[in-house]
């Protein structure tokens, strides 16, 4: 949870729950202080840890659209789970954007829950999103990892407004695609093997005066 790229304040309160420390009413209330609890978010349970990250409607709609944009299911049996639900989103930006969306979701709840305890003002879904994708935006275009060679990568990326960093490349060769004429359509098509010979294939594509996809294809050749 220590990163250069998220705040000490962040870091630390995800410290302070995984420890049992966060101040909420129901840790107060079980070192001694007598007093009446009630989630200032939902204003009808009893104020825990486990309430405020896990469990009442808009802390859910949170680890949905989390889970949304990285394609994965978020498990919030404890913080550990939720930290460890994006190990396998893909490269090592994506894995270092989901932890600092999750860092900064938690930091969010709470920071919700103290806005109407101290100030009566409520913090809406989408603002809370709003407050998140800031953060994360600086977070993740600070860091100096590489993002992998994939579309649903840089969806991912795009999403929260960060600038994708890919592998810095020996040699870079532009292509140019040109579009068909009228009526017609264009066809490109490519094929490697792996060793000489060794297994081969081939695949094409088809699209149209606009660039529009019409079909596409990918086949094993064997050994070539």
């Amino acid at each position: 949870i220590w990163y250069p790229q998220i705040p000490p304040s962040a870091s630390s309160l995800i410290w302070r729950i995984i420890h049992n420390k966060l101040p909420s009413q129901g840790a107060l209330r079980n070192k001694g202080c007598f007093i009446v609890s009630i989630c200032f978010l939902c204003g009808s349970s009893y104020e825990t840890s486990d309430h405020l990250i896990y469990q009442f409607p808009f802390v859910v709609a949170l680890w949905n659209w989390l889970g949304g944009i990285f394609y994965c299911h978020i498990y919030t049996s404890s913080i550990l789970s939720i930290l460890s639900s994006g190990k396998t989103s893909g490269s090592a930006q994506v894995v270092d954007v989901f932890l600092a969306v999750a860092i900064f979701t938690i930091w969010v709840i709470w920071y919700s829950r103290n806005q109407i305890c101290f100030c009566n003002q409520i913090i809406t879904i989408q603002q809370a999103i709003s407050i998140v994708s800031s953060k994360v935006n600086i977070t993740g275009n600070s860091t100096k990892v590489v993002m992998g060679p994939s579309v649903s990568e840089l969806l991912i990326l795009k999403h929260l407004g960060i600038n994708g960093h890919p592998r810095k490349f020996i040699r870079i060769k532009e292509v140019i695609w040109c579009p068909p004429k009228s009526g017609w359509i264009i066809y490109n098509s490519d094929g490697s093997a792996h060793g000489y010979p060794g297994i081969a294939s081939c695949g094409g594509i088809f699209r149209n005066l606009t660039g529009s996809f019409q079909g596409c294809f990918a086949e094993s050749l064997g050994i070539q």
